[in-house]
């Protein structure tokens, strides 16, 4: 059939296939009532066999208006459609399957509008209304949703919800690439699975259970945003939740799941910024149900010099929270390392000290035995006393007098050293319920230069005693690098002391005293602190020495060390400061040297080897207290560890010139070293 508009002069043909418009005039009336807007124009198809296709230019106000018969076939849009409404309450548009091609809009639906498609929606366009989709959803441009969607949906672009809800769905399914835009709105579904991004802003809901194994993202700038999900979150690989914290107001993003919590979450969380040292902050994450371990994790961890913000589970009379809490760092507890590592700068310059007197000692015990008055007098004495048959040899004896003090033998000496520790260790807390582990290991160079001068007294009250009396003053300087931080701390300063040692026979007792006058500057991205740490060292040792066939002897030692350090003033763990605290150790060490000796061209060397044990039997730098938290740091007390000395001198018996060089180690649990020392002194 053939129809001729004579107001257009537009030819129109109808057959039992389709209706071919090819231009519409304002107020044309098509065949079964439908009508088209007012001043549109453009050209549309209408066939019988239920496919219509519409091209149309939106002017407003366009609508079907009237008793119309609302087409009950497929729709396919390739153009745009807006601004529609039904004067029939409950009429049924495009009531098959809606589909849009790549370009094609509905858009700007007016009040009263309803699409409802007994079929499905399938949407390659570019935005679609839908109201009332009892076949579900499959999207692959952008679709404004509101109203009722009863079948599955399955999602790859964009939805948007808005603030708008969403009842009645099956199986929301967000693929990968797609994206879920919630503004306040709510989605109510048998299930929703979301590979893509969920975008929440406002106070949102999912009316659901949420399986997620790509972004939920709730940061847009603003702290106070919420996703409430009924049912049960599980998180698959790649689970990430983004929030947003207001530090300053104490506001904050959050997850609110009135079911069970499991699988694996990372939370990526915006504007976190520490509070005062162990304090609970704002919550990210609320659950009714239960929750498995490590349910959710802090995926950008804070730390900030001295402070970390950690993700704290805390058990509530109906579920768990997760919170944010502010706790000290690896660099916030460095306050121990310095006190320990400045102490280990005086055991090591303590030892330079005591190897003087122990080369001092073993000379002059030799230059004794070699000499040809008081040690001849000596030896004749133990034979007299011991003669069984000879009385005149025993009154001769008894009648040789004492030797007199002979004349002081001073001399110089100077030494330097090199030590490299290597330690590891623990800090351990429990806050908030969680119990908290640091790792304070770390690396320390230690190296100095020492001297002095000193005298020998021999003969005081028999032939072979003798005293030493010394002064030494030195230069000091350490760098401790923590192994889990980037922070440094470095030691230096002089030392000044006194020291002595008597010997009787083989008998020996040695005594130190050293003051070690210390600056520190400790040094944490983002700050630094400085302090001037004094150490207070006593130390003694006592021995005897065995000798032996062919110049060899045995020497066994025993010895204690007290080490008190003061700094010039404490200071609290603070954003901005380390805590430092006095803090004494005292060390128990036992051993034994064997050596020898030989001379070779008026050269006397003597190398020796020592083996001994050592314990730090009381310290009182082993714990913290902030804010009402205990936290255990490392110690060494009642560690027992190992040292092997080898060293060696050579003495010039003409010049009274000598030197020395010795390489030791220290070893145990959690501590490694190697080191060095080497000088040379003369006695006039």
């Amino acid at each position: 059939m053939r129809i001729v508009d004579r107001a257009s002069d537009t030819a129109r043909t109808i057959s039992n296939d389709e209706i071919c418009w090819r231009r519409l005039t304002t107020g044309a009336i098509l065949a079964g009532g439908l009508a088209l807007a007012s001043g549109a124009a453009g050209a549309a198809t209408v066939g019988s066999d239920g496919q219509e296709t519409a091209t149309m230019t939106p002017t407003r106000p366009s609508d079907y208006a009237g008793a119309a018969t609302i087409p009950t076939g497929n729709l396919r849009i390739d153009g745009s459609l807006s601004h529609m409404s039904l004067p029939v309450s409950g009429a049924t548009l495009w009531a098959a399957n809606l589909t849009t091609d790549v370009g094609g809009v509905i858009n700007d639906l007016s009040a009263g509008v309803t699409l409802d498609n007994s079929g499905s929606v399938a949407n390659n366009g570019t935005q679609v209304g839908v109201v009332n989709s009892t076949g579900g959803l499959t999207n692959t441009g952008i679709v404004d949703l509101r109203g009722l969607i009863s079948g599955n949906t399955v999602n790859g672009t964009v939805l948007n919800v808005g603030a708008s809800t969403l009842f009645d769905l099956g199986d929301l399914t967000n693929g990968a690439t797609g994206i879920i835009n919630i503004a306040g709105g709510t989605i109510a579904a048998a299930a929703i699975i979301n590979a893509g991004t969920i975008s929440v802003s406002g106070l949102s809901t999912i009316n659901s259970s949420l399986t997620n194994s790509g972004l939920i993202n709730l940061q847009n700038g603003v702290a106070g945003d919420r996703l409430t999900v009924t049912g049960n979150f599980v998180g698959l690989a790649g689970s990430t939740i983004a929030l947003d914290v207001n530090a300053r107001t104490g506001t904050a993003d959050e997850i609110a799941i009135g079911g069970s919590a499991s699988g694996s979450t990372t939370l990526n969380v915006a504007g976190l910024a520490p509070g005062n040292p162990f304090t609970v902050g704002s919550n990210l994450v609320v659950v009714q149900g239960s929750t498995s371990p490590n349910a959710f994790t802090l995926g950008n961890p804070l730390n900030l010099g001295t402070l970390s913000v950690v993700l704290v589970p805390q058990a509530t009379a109906t579920g768990v929270t997760f919170a944010t809490a502010t706790v000290a760092s690896v660099a916030g507890l460095s306050g121990s390392i310095a006190t320990s590592a400045a102490q280990t700068t005086s055991f090591v310059s303590n030892g330079v000290a005591f190897d003087r007197m122990a080369d001092l000692r073993n000379s002059l015990s030799r230059n004794l035995y070699q000499g040809t008055g008081v040690a001849a007098m000596a030896y004749a004495q133990e034979l007299a006393k011991n003669d069984p048959i000879s009385s005149y040899v025993r009154a001769e004896a008894a009648s040789v007098a004492s030797a007199s003090i002979g004349s002081p033998k001073p001399a110089v000496w100077i030494r330097g050293y090199g030590d490299y520790e290597q330690r590891d260790g623990q800090a351990n807390f429990n806050f908030a319920g969680t119990n908290f582990t640091s790792n304070l290991g770390y690396r320390q160079g230690t190296g100095g230069v020492m001297g002095g001068i000193d005298s020998v007294w021999s003969g005081l009250t028999t032939a072979t005693d003798g005293l030493v009396l010394g002064l030494l003053g030195g230069y000091t300087t350490s760098r401790v690098e923590l192994r889990d931080s980037p922070t440094t701390q470095a030691f230096s300063g002089p030392s000044v002391g006194a020291y002595g040692t008597y010997f009787a026979g083989n008998w020996f007792f040695d005594l130190l005293f050293k003051v070690d006058l210390l600056s520190l500057d400790i040094n944490i991205p983002g700050m630094s602190q400085s302090a001037n740490p004094i150490n207070y060292n006593l130390a003694s040792n006592i021995g005897y020495k065995f000798d032996l066939a062919n110049r060899y002897y045995i020497e066994p030692t025993a010895g204690l060390e007290y080490v008190r350090t003061n700094f010039d003033h404490a200071t609290a763990l603070t954003a901005t400061s380390v805590a430092l605290n006095d803090g004494d150790a005292l060390r128990a060490r036992a051993g034994a040297r064997i050596g020898t000796e030989w001379v070779t061209s008026n050269m006397r060397v003597e190398p020796s080897l020592l083996a001994q044990v050592y314990e730090v039997a009381a310290a009182t730098n082993n714990a913290l207290l902030v804010n009402g938290t205990s936290i255990s740091m490392p110690s060494d007390v009642g560690r027992a560890r190992g040292e092997v000395q080898g060293l060696v001198n050579v003495l010039n018996l003409q010049t009274g010139l000598s030197g020395f060089a010795r390489v030791d180690t220290r070893f145990g649990e959690g501590l490694l070293s190697v080191g060095g020392r080497a000088g040379m002194r003369y006695q006039w």
